[in-house]
């Protein structure tokens, strides 16, 4: 599956470590944080304000991902 994307996006950096120990060489280099330096907080068991602020936070940065 990371052979055919342009880009990879990963929500936080404990799945970006996974996801380069998967990739080859072709396809590190399309592996990027979605959030410069920061992780996406994972509401899950969290409660519902949790999954707002998760939705707000990617909607917010949506725009510079997308062409």
């Amino acid at each position: 599956m990371l052979a055919w994307a342009d880009t990879v996006l990963a929500m936080d950096n404990d799945v970006l470590k996974e996801l380069h120990e998967l990739a080859d060489e072709q396809a590190a280099p399309k592996l990027r944080l979605y959030l410069d330096g920061q992780d996406v907080h994972d509401p899950w068991e969290d409660a519902y304000p949790a999954f707002l602020i998760c939705v707000k936070t990617i909607q917010a940065d949506a725009d510079r991902h997308l062409a």
